[in-house]
């Protein structure tokens, strides 16, 4: 769930301030460093987008969920690879 805050700068404009786990409510992301400088990140967004799309302009509408790292790997995958889908893994030991 993407948390935004109303600013008025002369003209309103919103900025996302943060996401939540659509599931647990706990934050969706695990934005730290280590002790080395290194910048962790961990994002799961499931989206879903449909359109058309021209030179000149397009419309596209979507679908979209936000998940922590836990609930990605431990509930939705899952409930995916129950129901027949394999998901792509790049290898990691995730």
């Amino acid at each position: 769930m993407k948390h935004v805050k109303t600013k008025e700068v002369p003209a309103t404009t919103r900025k996302v301030t943060s996401y939540t786990c659509d599931l647990c409510g706990g934050p969706s992301g695990e934005d730290e460093s280590d002790a080395a400088g290194a910048y962790r990140l961990a994002e799961c967004t499931i989206m879903m987008k449909r359109g058309s799309s021209y030179p000149e302009g397009g419309n596209v509408n979507y679908v979209e969920l936000d998940a922590c790292t836990a609930c990605f790997l431990g509930r939705i995958i899952p409930a995916l690879e129950a129901i027949g889908m394999k998901p792509r893994k790049d290898g990691r030991d995730y």
